[in-house]
């Protein structure tokens, strides 16, 4: 009976194959039983009038600078809650149809521009604002940012602040009621006056104590 020989490079070849094969089935096998847990999470943050709640997210592998994960929290943040968490009362102050136009990180500032509809900046109320702003704050505080800028698209294009699309109706003056109360204050002030003046026309003597006038009449009394 004859034997095969290969030459020493088919099978080197042949060797190479089988382990390069093994090694994904390997790796197959080991994707498939890992825990999820071992898998990265960011907790992203949603707000609505003034009530806080934080779900986890998956960390994106592709975020490999600190601007990469600043626009991927923000991308987060504008993609809302989902339909499960919403159903436990999640919800987000920022509108459905919101856009992130650029990201710009700097040290420890941070500058968004976003897009927001027209129909939701023409009603924007200041709690809207507040929660918005608060959203981005918390789901921020891991990288201790000193200033998070939020500016959006007016419909000229220019970005401005948010808060600048507040119409001023909706912003409380204190000026006319520190007047009315100066006002009720000066009237007040003034009765008092007018009734103390009254009083001193009606009884022009102050009538000495019964205390004091005994004493009186016994002093003059004495010889």
């Amino acid at each position: 009976m004859k034997s095969i020989s290969f030459p020493p490079a088919a099978t080197a070849g042949v060797l190479s194959a089988v382990l390069i094969a093994l090694s994904f089935v390997v790796v197959h096998s080991a994707s498939a039983t890992a825990p999820a847990g071992d898998v990265p999470q960011l907790a992203v943050c949603f707000v609505n009038v003034g009530q806080t709640a934080c779900v986890n997210r998956p960390a994106l592998s592709s975020a490999t600078t600190l601007t990469d994960e600043v626009r991927s929290l923000t991308q987060l943040l504008l993609a809302g809650p989902t339909k499960g968490e919403s159903t436990r009362g999640v919800q987000s102050a920022l509108p459905v149809a919101a856009q992130l136009a650029s990201v710009e990180v700097s040290n420890d500032r941070v500058n968004l521009e976003l897009i927001f509809p027209e129909a939701f900046l023409s009603a924007l109320t200041d709690q809207q604002v507040e929660d918005i702003n608060e959203q981005f704050r918390v789901t921020f505080t891991p990288y201790n940012f000193q200033r998070i800028d939020l500016n959006v698209r007016r419909s000229d294009g220019v970005y401005q602040p948010l808060s600048k699309f507040l119409k001023p109706s909706s912003r409380i003056s204190l000026a006319p009621l520190l007047c009315r109360h100066c006002e009720e204050r000066t009237l007040r002030v003034s009765g008092a006056q007018r009734s103390r003046r009254t009083a001193t026309k009606q009884s022009p003597t102050l009538k000495k104590p019964a205390c004091l006038r005994q004493g009186l009449l016994r002093h003059q009394r004495s010889p």
